[in-house]
């Protein structure tokens, strides 16, 4: 699943650009210490 995340955090920095790719980032981190 972990894959598929960065997969999906990738595909969707390449369609908005990098700010989106920063929050997403943040969001990804985020996520790792919820888990």
């Amino acid at each position: 699943m972990q894959i598929f995340g960065l997969l999906g955090i990738f595909g969707i920095e390449t369609k908005f650009g990098w700010k989106t790719k920063e929050k997403l980032k943040l969001r990804y981190q985020f996520q790792k210490y919820c888990m």
